[in-house]
């Protein structure tokens, strides 16, 4: 690795981060603004809008962490197959009549299965101890809530859009957990990262 290279790569390292930051504090604060919304008027509409948006934040974070997972992963060296390469793109591959390979986006992932992905990829590559606990109540309280997102939006009746105080309730419990195990991730990753780096930095002097 050449200085030059070096120096683009730690850019892009800080520069991912710095991506990242932007777009999670911007959906966040979405949430956050359809919530006092919700509050203080209370509305249907309002109560559909917090839930969609809590799902919103949660989909967008994990599709860009997956992006930038693989610039990080690039620049710490760090190894992957090609499954792992393929969804941390959410792409798949089908061989055409002519013998060309072709890539499409892959659309079937599950959300619960995708952050769990997320975390598990990210704490075995780093080696820090942050996969995702499943086993607690609040894993419940998730899939409940993305009930309720999958029913407003594809309704089979005009009882399927109403959300409860407990469809509510959920999904702020949701947002709150997720907000809180991403940001510990990404900092515990960032120190795994840059410990990587400044590892290989130091054992080329």
């Amino acid at each position: 690795m050449d200085t030059e290279t070096e120096a683009d790569l730690w850019a892009k390292s800080l520069g991912s981060l710095f991506v990242w930051r932007n777009v999670h504090d911007e959906l966040a604060n979405d949430t956050e603004e359809c919530r006092k919304q919700q509050i203080q008027e209370d509305k249907a509409c309002w109560r559909r809008s917090y839930v969609r948006s809590v799902f919103a934040y949660i989909e967008g974070n994990v599709y860009l962490l997956k992006r930038l997972t693989l610039i990080d992963f690039k620049i710490a060296e760090i190894s992957l197959n090609s499954a792992e390469v393929a969804f941390l793109l959410e792409e798949s591959y089908h061989l055409s009549d002519n013998g060309t390979v072709n890539t499409k986006p892959h659309y079937g992932v599950k959300i619960g299965s995708n952050i769990r992905f997320l975390f598990h990829i990210i704490s075995e590559k780093y080696g820090i101890n942050n996969e995702l606990d499943v086993s607690t109540g609040v894993w419940n309280t998730f899939q409940n809530a993305l009930k309720v997102r999958n029913r407003i939006n594809h309704p089979k009746d005009a009882g399927d859009i109403k959300v409860s105080d407990q469809d509510i309730k959920d999904a702020v419990h949701t947002f709150e957990w997720f907000k809180a195990s991403v940001n510990k991730l990404v900092e515990d990753a960032t120190h795994g990262h840059h410990a990587i780096l400044t590892k290989k930095r130091e054992s080329m002097y």
